[in-house]
């Protein structure tokens, strides 16, 4: 897989907890922060759809939610 090299920099604590939690999940820093920025740009795009959603339909109400809980449970 061809990869493209980042130079990121991050306040000192902030830099030991990414170490210590790659490090918890097995996995290298470069690894952790790709998927971390994976997970944002998902939840970014699903926001976007969701205000697209309730632009075109009106806003989804808590009994629609509840609804949706109720047929799929975690």
């Amino acid at each position: 897989m061809a990869v493209e090299k980042f130079a990121v920099s991050f306040p000192p604590g902030l830099a030991a907890e990414v170490r210590a939690l790659a490090d918890e999940s097995a996995q290298s820093v470069s690894g952790w922060l790709a998927d971390a920025a994976q997970r944002k740009m998902r939840a970014q795009v699903a926001r976007r759809l969701l205000d697209d959603f309730e632009a075109e339909h009106g806003r989804i109400t808590e009994e629609e939610l509840g609804e949706v809980r109720r047929q799929w449970p975690a």
